[in-house]
């Protein structure tokens, strides 16, 4: 093989293997999972505010009477994140209403009927997949 038969072939096999390591770059890239800002199940919440608190212990060096008090403070936030929430909801309740009923006036009576079943559909999906709201560490 000549110099410039060899030098052909290295260059066949380094733009093949450039093309290998670019494609499982960008496959992987493609199909790397994304970051959902979903909220916490409680018990996920519990364990995170579970390890919260130790790593303050560690970390930090909190006391017990610190973390007494933080402790109460994570109780207090709990809470008005609940009342937030329970406050805001009869206006996003409105709110699904409205939408609902201008949807409503689009739609043909068969296909109002279709957009029930398709609500109560959905409705159910994410009632399985709903979870509680954060209600801080």
């Amino acid at each position: 093989m000549s110099r410039s038969q060899s030098s052909l072939f290295f260059s066949l096999v380094l733009v093949f293997a450039s093309g290998i390591a670019v494609g499982t770059v960008g496959h992987y890239l493609y199909t790397a999972k994304t970051v959902n800002a979903v909220t916490l199940p409680q018990a996920n919440a519990d364990k995170f505010r579970k390890e919260f608190v130790e790593d303050m212990r560690k970390r930090v060096g909190s006391t017990d009477d610190q973390v007494g008090r933080m402790n109460t403070v994570l109780d207090q936030t709990r809470l008005q994140y609940k009342q937030v929430r329970d406050k805001m909801k009869p206006d996003m309740d409105r709110i699904k209403t409205e939408q609902i009923e201008r949807i409503n006036a689009i739609l043909s009576p068969e296909q109002q009927k279709l957009y029930q079943q398709l609500r109560a559909e959905r409705e159910e999906k994410s009632k399985q997949n709903r979870r509680p709201a954060p209600g801080g560490i």
